[in-house]
């Protein structure tokens, strides 16, 4: 948790704390399938390890859009997804390229 966004942080861990929770698994599983991916034999297993990168960073997306509809965010949470967004779109140029 970066310190600037500390007590954002943990007012949404309060008002929604199962979205929260997940939001911060599905978040951290894109970084960890990708890991674990590149350490694989065949290109084919590496590209079932970004194909499920990138479903969770879809899933990411959608709860981080959720929060936001939810009025849950201090920050500007619209221009955050939108970061995350771009990001899901270069996973899927890399699995397709």
């Amino acid at each position: 948790m970066h310190k600037a966004h500390g007590a954002e942080d943990r007012r949404l861990l309060r008002r929604a704390p199962g979205l929260c929770g997940q939001l911060l698994r599905s978040a951290s599983s894109i970084a960890a399938n990708i890991s674990e991916g590149t350490g694989q034999q065949t290109a084919a297993q590496f590209a079932r390890y970004l194909a499920i990168a990138i479903g969770s960073a879809n899933e990411t997306e959608h709860q981080l859009r959720l929060a936001i509809a939810l009025d849950l965010f201090v920050i500007d949470g619209a221009r955050f997804v939108g970061k995350s967004v771009r990001s899901g779109e270069c996973c899927t140029g890399c699995e397709r390229g």
